[in-house]
This record gives C-alpha cells, structure tokens and sequence, in this order.
C-alpha cells in the first residue's frame, strides 16, 4: 500500500472525538480564531537565538526533526544527521545515504542512546540503523511493516508508530518494540478500519517524550486524544475540545477515494484539525492544531480560564520585533516545556534592513553571526511559561 508523505508545513493535522472515557480531562480552547499576534516576552519565560555553524561541509537542507540532548543539537534535513554543541558550534555529522549494506536510504526519524550512538529510522528500508558517530553500523533491525516515527524509552525498549497502515502483519498505530530481543513486546491502539483505506500522512511530531523523567506524551495528528506515555504504560490522559470545531468521526467513515480528496473535501468544512504539539508545564498546556490553513499555538493555563492562542509570535526579547509566521514552518518541542523554532537568517536581515535603523541592523547581524544569505538557519529556543 501506498504511503503519501505530506509534510507538517503543507498542512496534514487533524482530529477526531475521543472515546467516551470518563477518566480523560478535558481541555477547551475557546475563543475566535482570529490571525493573532503575541510578543515572546508574554509567553516566554526565557528565550535564547543560537546560530548555527556554517561552512560548504555543513549545510543544512529543509530541516525535518531537532532533538535536543545532554547539551547537544541533533539536527536531520532527512539525509544527513548533524550535531552541534548547545552553542550552535559543529561537533560531528553521519552521512550514509545510499544502497549498500551499512547505508540508509533516507532519516524517516531518529533517536539519540545514552551512549551517543544513534539510531536512524529508514522507512523505505523497513530498518532501524544503530550507528557510532564515526559513520559505523553498529547493529540493525529489519521489521516487516512501515514505521514513520520513533521514540526511544529506555536502552532497551522503543516505540514504534505505524500510523493507519495495516501492512504485513500490523493492526496497531502502536508497538513497543525490545531492541535486545528485537521482538514487539507490545501493541497499544487499534488502527481505525475506515482510515486504514485512505489516510496515509506523515508529521514530524508524534512523542514530547523527556529522557531525563522518562515520561512524555505521544499524539496521533488524527486524534484529539493526548496519551500520556513511560517505559511500561501507554494511557489517554487529555482530550482537547477546539472550540467545538473537532472534527467528528463519522467524517473519517466516508468513503474517500484517495487521501487528496479527503483533504479537498475538510479544507470545504468549517473544521478545527490536528494535534501538531502538545507539552505541559507546571502553568500551561501547550497545544498546537490547525484552523482554515492557520497553525495557532495555544497556551490553556491549569489555574484559571485564560487562554493564549495566536498564530504568529514578535520576538521582542532578541530580534526586535521580527515576526515569526507559525504556519508552514517547523516547531519542535522538548521536554515539555521548550519549543525550538528554526529561522532562516537572510529573513531576519531582510527584516532588519527593512523595518529598523541602521545600528539595529548592525546588532542584529552580530547577534545572529551573520555571514551571508546560505548562512545554516538560526535557532530560536523559547522556554514557555
């Protein structure tokens, strides 16, 4: 069967009503979904710019996932792996795309061991590559279904999501699978009869999953079911109500002929869709969907009714005042609370230039170490509030 990979940025989210599970706290964003700005300094308690070594040995293509781990960046554009130190400075990179035995097709998705190897999903491959940063395959796993994303609990145990597709011998969106054995050990939630026919989409973002607490959440973009996830337990923990918009599931049982027309006929509805990121600070939930094309960012507080949802953020803490469009751009959360937003540097100057006054232009050319135009994106790190 055919899988069609549609990126976040060409927006793919959606949702649908959870089960009738008294035991799910409900979380509602209410409000008018108009195209909203906010300034970082009201919805970040702190945030920091860190620009990203460039040379011709180091260029970033389209970024696909950044992962964040014991004080290093972990950055795929899909065909090499790049890591940087938490200051943006180039550490190391794998680069091993090809045929051959020891090489990897594409980066569907990766996790970081705590011994800093790496292990790199190759869906086209139906293979998992467990590499040293000195481009060594150290072990591999070959699986007879298609996984698109992963998430690794222990050093010793792996998620596995499948999404809707029931190929080879796979029913569940879930597996848990143990990497010593290299055995699934475990399946968690049924794949839905009528999407396994058409709904065939990829998102980058499935698991917030924090290594250090080994605890986090995993989200299905077709589901507005948060699931709260550990090393042995997989359980619905929230259900999101968008403001009454959620798409209902009678909707997903029509007959659709291919996953195209399914898009063409929600993009006719007035339906809110998808859960993009979810993470949960001691204040706030964070939740990210989609609303007539729009990505909007909501911040629900735990201690009262307010609700922060906007659709672009102005950084007037490092950037004065550039614009950052959450719509068709790459947001990455971690550890719940921290979210990484990747900026293209010719952007922020074309911004400078235009809107502030020359010695501004100059501090912020030397804040984002600007070289030129090629320069490798420049990372926004927000610890939301």
């Amino acid at each position: 069967m055919k899988y069609i990979y549609i990126p976040i940025l060409l927006i793919i989210c959606l949702a649908c009503n959870t089960s009738n599970n008294t035991s799910i706290k409900e979380l509602s964003i209410n409000n008018s979904f108009d195209d909203s700005n906010i300034t970082l300094s009201k919805i970040a308690s702190s945030s920091e710019i860190i620009p990203l070594e460039t040379n011709d040995s180091i260029l970033i293509g389209e970024i696909k996932k950044i992962l964040c781990e014991n004080n290093y960046i972990y950055i795929s554009d899909g065909r090499t792996l790049f890591k940087f130190n938490d200051k943006g400075y180039f550490i190391s990179k794998i680069n091993k795309i090809g045929t051959g035995p020891d090489e990897y097709t594409s980066i569907t998705d990766f996790q970081i061991c705590s011994n800093d190897k790496v292990w790199i999903l190759s869906r086209k491959d139906k293979r998992l590559c467990n590499y040293s940063w000195n481009g060594i395959l150290e072990n591999e796993i070959k699986l007879n279904f298609w996984i698109s994303n992963i998430c690794l609990l222990t050093n010793n145990t792996m998620l596995l999501y499948t999404g809707n597709e029931t190929d080879g011998d796979n029913n569940f969106q879930l597996k848990m699978l143990n990497l010593s054995t290299k055995n699934i050990a475990k399946n968690y939630i049924r794949i839905n009869n009528s999407k396994s026919k058409y709904l065939f989409v990829k998102s980058t973002n499935h698991f917030n999953y924090n290594s250090n607490s080994k605890s986090g959440f995993f989200f299905d973009i077709f589901n507005d079911t948060i699931y709260q996830i550990s090393s042995d337990i997989i359980k619905s923990k929230y259900y999101v109500n968008i403001n009454k918009k959620n798409i209902p599931s009678d909707f997903f049982d029509k007959e659709y002929d291919n996953v195209m027309i399914f898009f063409q006929t929600l993009f006719k509805s007035d339906y809110a869709y998808g859960t993009v990121l979810f993470g949960e600070t001691n204040n706030n939930f964070i939740f990210s969907y989609y609303y007539k094309k729009l990505c909007h960012l909501s911040l629900i507080s735990k201690n009262n009714n307010n609700i922060n949802d906007f659709t672009n953020i102005n950084d007037d803490v490092n950037l004065m005042g550039y614009p950052i469009t959450l719509t068709s751009r790459p947001l990455f959360i971690q550890d719940n609370n921290k979210l990484i937003i990747p900026v293209q540097s010719a952007d922020i100057v074309d911004y400078a230039e235009k809107k502030l006054k020359y010695n501004d232009v100059n501090i912020i050319k030397q804040s984002i170490k600007y070289t030129n135009d090629d320069q490798n994106p420049i990372l926004l790190f927000l610890k939301l509030k």
